[in-house]
């Protein structure tokens, strides 16, 4: 087994099957613990939201320079709500051009008619592969603790939507790493069967059980969802713990000069 020189390839996790080990983490402390380290999502239906822009305009160039002044206008670490209709990279690759380094952007949903997003400033750099990555496990994590809120709350029209959002964003997320970051680590430390293996292996359990979530929105079923998430969660956790204290950190520092280009790809994936 070829192991690249660092203490990962040691552990456990490498060449091997995962072993999960469920801690006795309740639910409520575990939810408690995302919502304090997360960013708290607004209603993206909320029309009365203050913090929004709507790209309305027919020229691409005049969108591009919309956004770059509400960028420009925003605090540190505050964030916008963007709503769009049309080509996604034709607004958004020149705005990373033009403001790369300065943002964070954290996507709700993408389709070929519209799309819509979190804009959050970061003027103190935000380029790594470790700070993109953990970032969107954030915005997951985030986005479900606000969907299961919602639901609990017998919203069920917002819930269900919501709920959709963290779905898709878990499987953009595994889109990242799979056709973009781990085949760049494999080229580059040339394993293929070490820890991405073993990160892929979990991305199918944890898609074993987001279909599940998925068919009980469409069942209406929102207790079963419930009953889902504490296993859910927890899987999730041990499998984001590994990612961001080990493996996007090497990500960073074998890919060295290929990494920027990497994190802006990373960044603006939009297909599944």
């Amino acid at each position: 087994m070829e192991c690249a020189p660092t203490t990962y390839w040691d552990s456990p996790y490498c060449g091997a099957q995962p072993k999960l080990s469920l801690h006795f983490v309740r639910k409520r402390d575990f939810l408690s613990i995302l919502q304090n380290v997360s960013i708290n999502l607004e209603n993206p239906t909320d029309e009365t939201m203050e913090n929004r822009l709507e790209l309305t305009n027919d020229s691409t160039e005049e969108n591009v320079a919309e956004l770059s002044a509400a960028l420009k206008n925003l605090k540190p670490e505050e964030k916008i709500l963007i709503k769009a209709k049309g080509d996604f990279d034709a607004v958004m690759t020149p705005f990373q051009n033009q403001n790369w380094g300065k943002y964070d952007w954290l996507p709700l949903s993408i389709s070929s008619e519209e799309w819509s997003g979190y804009l959050i400033a970061k003027p103190g750099g935000f380029t790594s592969i470790v700070q993109i990555m953990e970032s969107h496990h954030k915005h997951c994590d985030s986005t479900y603790v606000h969907a299961e809120n919602v639901l609990g709350e017998g919203k069920n029209d917002l819930g269900k939507e919501l709920m959709r959002s963290f779905i898709w964003n878990m499987e953009l997320h595994f889109a990242r790493e799979e056709t973009i970051l781990f085949p760049a680590f494999e080229e580059k430390t040339g394993m293929t069967s070490g820890p991405t293996q073993v990160m892929r292996v979990e991305h199918e359990q944890i898609r074993g059980v987001l279909k599940e979530v998925s068919d009980c929105l469409n069942e209406g079923n929102w207790q079963r969802i419930f009953d889902l998430s504490e296993a859910m969660l927890i899987l999730i956790a041990q499998h984001n713990s590994k990612e961001e204290n080990v493996l996007y950190p090497a990500t960073d520092k074998y890919l060295d000069r290929e990494a920027d280009d990497i994190a802006r790809k990373l960044q603006l994936l939009k297909q599944i």
